[in-house]
């Protein structure tokens, strides 16, 4: 009888081992893509550099049964401004003003550059345009929000510039995100449209950690009026949504 017992418990024990191991669950889950991203550098640069962007796509939700949400979109706190404030972010430098940018208010009388804004959910915004012909440096930072899908989402409008970008911030880590929406094919009108765009969370071990994200414009408006950036209508999902070609470069330390 004691014999039966303990060849059922083994039987169980090696039944769960085998379900975590097929799950992904003890050996770091998923399957690896490999996509290659070629970059053609502004800034006066003729080099190009192709990126290879590891994406682990988890096969279970067994292996962020820890953290992960039960929807398939969680919001980020006032990640659209649609507060009509900063609440929940923290402003640096002149760049985006003490406020977002209200787009239904600039399509009204005319602020923006060629045409009007379109392509954004929301009427607010963080740009550093504000409708002139002088563009600010500054940064923009949210507080820490706990990531618990695998994917961050939002809309963006920037040109291919070093200085322009969007950055994660965990702890001592640090990554960057460079895109260039006005190249993206079919966008016609680029300079005010926006584009979608994402971060995939689990390969740079974002995933169920504090993360901020931080809109960074240091590229001054004395050499171009179209050196702004826009962007918002931030969200953690289980899917990604990404306009194809539009991340340019990116880093992680």
């Amino acid at each position: 009888m004691r014999n039966a017992i303990v060849l059922y418990i083994l039987g169980l024990v090696f039944i769960v081992v085998a379900a975590m191991y097929l799950s992904g669950y003890l050996t770091g889950g998923g399957k690896t893509i490999i996509t290659p991203i070629t970059k053609t550098p502004g800034n006066g640069t003729n080099t190009t550099n192709t990126i290879l962007q590891n994406s682990t796509v988890p096969t279970t939700s067994v292996y962020f049964s820890q953290c992960q949400s039960k929807n398939a979109t969680e919001e980020i706190p006032n990640g659209n401004f649609s507060t009509g404030t900063y609440s929940e972010w923290i402003a640096n430098g002149v760049g985006f003003g003490s406020a977002p940018f209200n787009l239904t208010h600039a399509n009204a009388v005319g602020a923006y550059y060629g045409s009007p804004w379109r392509g954004y959910a929301g009427n607010f915004v963080a740009t550093n345009y504000e409708g002139g012909t002088e563009i600010q440096v500054g940064n923009l930072t949210s507080r820490p929000f706990v990531v618990t899908e695998p994917y961050l989402n939002f809309r963006i409008v920037s040109p291919e510039s070093n200085l322009d970008y969007i950055e994660l911030l965990e702890g001592g880590k640090t990554s960057k995100y460079w895109y260039d929406s006005y190249n993206v094919s079919g966008n016609t009108n680029a300079t005010t449209t926006f584009v979608n765009a994402s971060i995939p969370l689990l390969d740079t071990t974002f995933f169920c950690q504090n993360v901020s994200i931080r809109i960074v414009a240091d590229s001054p408006g004395a050499s171009s009026i179209l050196n702004y950036i826009a962007a918002g209508d931030f969200y953690l999902s289980k899917t990604p949504n990404s306009a194809p070609g539009i991340l340019v470069n990116y880093s992680i330390s």
